[in-house]
């Protein structure tokens, strides 16, 4: 597994993490999404280099059901 540099990791967050932080393509496939206390984490995979990582996703808003 290839570690992620800073510059890579802060571009996929500002991007909104729609393509692979190795490559820049968007063939990618996320898992199962498990819930933790106060976030969560999902792990992606990249079809075009074959790169594996994890995302961290963390409550930002909440809004009520109309």
């Amino acid at each position: 597994m290839t570690k992620l540099t800073k510059e890579q990791k802060d571009l996929y967050i500002r991007c909104g993490g729609v393509s692979c932080p190795f490559c820049g393509e968007s063939d990618v496939t996320g898992g199962f999404i498990e819930t933790e206390e106060g976030g969560a984490t999902q792990p992606v995979h990249c079809d075009t280099c074959g790169e594996d990582w994890v995302d961290v996703l963390t409550i930002t808003d909440v809004e009520s059901e109309e």
